[in-house]
């Protein structure tokens, strides 16, 4: 018996054209391929670069925590000196210090300008004036108000845009350095009335004629002194604070500037594989000049998108 098997009905692909259109369909999936695989680096490389600000700000948080800690260890031993004052005011009859008691205890210290500068801000009960720091640009300035008014980082972003990383690390080291020198001259000071605390009470023990009432003055004005540079201090060290702070809105701009690009470039790259499908489509069909039309149209799309991204966002 014979067996013949059915013949299949439908017609084979017709071939592609050996001109240069058809040169041109059988390169488009190829040149769409590279596009989306393009678009898809881009897309992973903006997420590792959001991630990795992400955490670069993370790790500033820390830094912006432990300025804010140091800030208010300040204020805090300033509160306790001058609780501590108000008692002692409260439980003894305190004077104001007299300038001739206080050079005689220094004998041949006077010559000493350190110690008559030290006797100086006792007696008028205030510290060495402050000299005005380095300042920083205007748009620093409008974001730190920014952020001392409680707005929102979409609502800084704009203005986030316009400080550059370099702006920012130089604000923060003029920032450090006039805090810097603050704690100096604040730290002089300090060892300046501890050399006068050790006269005095050198004085008193020596010789039992000395005012009583002198080393208890001395105290009391020792205190106001030292809350006011507690306070020095701190004051200067809060715009270092305050610009970490800044520099950690800043890396969060960015970390989000960058997860936007990703996804843009992800969906480029899923216009750019839908191209290479449609593309590789219109091999096989008769009309295919019109497929491809479109393959080309979303190709020509998602490069276009991708520069887009790339040059702008």
């Amino acid at each position: 018996m014979k067996i013949s098997l059915p013949t299949s009905q439908s017609s084979p692909p017709p071939e592609v054209p050996k001109n240069t259109f058809g040169k041109l369909l059988t390169s488009t999936p190829v040149v769409m391929t590279v596009v989306s695989t393009l678009m898809a680096g881009l897309s992973n490389s903006e997420m590792s670069r959001g991630q990795y600000d992400r955490s670069t700000s993370a790790q500033l948080q820390s830094k912006v925590g432990d300025q804010w800690s140091f800030y208010q260890a300040r204020r805090i031993r300033s509160a306790t000196i001058r609780s501590s004052e108000s008692i002692l005011h409260a439980m003894s009859d305190i004077s104001p210090l007299n300038r001739e008691a206080l050079e005689s205890v220094m004998r041949d210290k006077i010559a000493d300008p350190l110690l008559t500068n030290a006797v100086a801000c006792l007696v008028s009960g205030t510290i060495p004036s402050i000299p005005p720091g380095r300042g920083y640009g205007v748009t620093i300035r409008r974001a730190l108000e920014g952020i001392a008014a409680g707005n929102a980082d979409r609502e800084l972003f704009p203005l986030l845009a316009s400080i550059s990383a370099d702006q920012l690390e130089d604000a923060i080291q003029i920032a450090r350095t006039n805090s810097i020198a603050i704690d100096q001259q604040m730290s002089d000071l300090g060892r300046d009335l501890d050399r006068l605390e050790g006269f005095i009470q050198e004085r008193v023990t020596a010789s039992p004629s000395t005012d009583p009432t002198l080393k208890r003055d001395f105290a009391a004005a020792r205190m106001h002194l030292d809350a006011l540079r507690y306070d020095a201090q701190a004051q200067m060290s809060r715009p270092v604070a305050d610009l970490l702070e800044l520099q950690v809105r800043v890396g969060n701009r960015e970390a989000e500037r960058h997860r936007v690009r990703s996804g843009h470039f992800f969906v480029a790259m899923l216009v750019a594989q839908v191209a290479v499908v449609i593309a590789t489509f219109s091999l096989a069909v008769q009309r295919r000049n019109v497929i491809w039309a479109v393959a080309a149209s979303l190709g020509l799309t998602a490069i276009g998108f991708g520069v887009y991204v790339f040059l702008h966002d």
